[in-house]
């Protein structure tokens, strides 16, 4: 008898660097998946976004912002801030979320070809809870 695995989805709201809150997209995740097939998983979702993009220039940073401290998301040091941690391919979801709070940001991503402090301004208008920051593009009206 083989052993049972504890299996949990839950559902985590992205959102595209640069764009507009109202451009975000769900993606539905067990938490047993590794980061890096959570990347494909955004990349397969949104296949016109990232029909050439390559899954391993993206930087998943493990962040908690509630919505009401959202413009606080500028301040962030993404490097050196002891609250945030850098998500590593290897592991699974879960070991970065145990509890996932409603109503707040839980991660930000960027290409790694991209400098943190180049995040700046685009940051700010980020204005959702559970959201995924990760790259520039054009969300269409």
């Amino acid at each position: 008898m083989g052993l049972l695995m504890y299996q949990t989805m839950v559902v985590l709201t992205c959102l595209t660097k640069g764009n507009r809150p109202s451009c975000t997209f769900d993606i539905e995740v067990n938490t047993n998946v590794k980061v890096n097939r959570f990347k494909e998983l955004i990349r397969d979702d949104q296949k016109h976004t990232f029909a050439k993009f390559d899954t391993s220039q993206l930087i998943l940073w493990k962040i908690n912002i509630p919505n009401n401290r959202v413009n606080e998301i500028h301040d962030l040091d993404l490097e050196n801030d002891l609250n945030i941690e850098e998500m590593f391919g290897l592991k699974e979801i879960r070991k970065y979320f145990e509890n996932i709070p409603n109503g707040s940001i839980h991660i930000l991503s960027h290409e790694s070809n991209k400098k943190v402090e180049e995040l700046g301004d685009d940051l700010q208008r980020l204005a959702i809870g559970e959201a995924f920051l990760i790259r520039e593009s054009q969300c269409s009206n």
